[in-house]
């Protein structure tokens, strides 16, 4: 898993690499390109993982999240997709990892990661990126 979050290193979202690194979760909303914006779909993904934890720590993260991001800063669809993330609404692709992860299916794992990365031009990309941030992250 820890190898998903240098998807970043992918030409495609090199715009984000060194955001997602150094910038706090909600600067990254709006930013680099798709029609969602890849900065919000790593925002997705990371939402998801953060969401799933459940944990003070998680609560922590969400709240700062909530309490400085501006969703004027990106498209109407993209809010609400971060919104939907926010409030444990995650979609197929997204639920199908999550439950491989679960499991501790390797196989299953392989699969569902390999049909998110396909999704969109960078979308999938970018959201299993966030994913394994929030994933990875101390206190998750």
């Amino acid at each position: 898993m820890r190898e998903w979050r240098g998807i970043a290193c992918d030409p495609d979202l090199e715009a984000l690499a060194g955001e997602i690194k150094t910038a706090p979760r909600h600067r990254l909303s709006g930013l680099g390109p798709g029609l969602t914006p890849a900065g919000d779909d790593f925002i997705t993904g990371w939402a998801s993982a953060v969401v799933m934890a459940d944990t003070a720590g998680a609560r922590t993260q969400i709240g700062f999240f909530l309490k400085n991001w501006r969703p004027g800063k990106t498209t109407w669809f993209s809010k609400w997709m971060i919104i939907d993330a926010l409030d444990g609404k995650i979609w197929k692709r997204g639920k199908d990892l999550i439950s491989a992860l679960a499991e501790d299916d390797a196989e299953r794992l392989t699969n569902a990661a390999g049909k998110i990365t396909g999704w969109g031009h960078t979308s999938g990309r970018a959201w299993l990126c966030g994913f394994a941030s929030g994933y990875l992250e101390p206190g998750m």
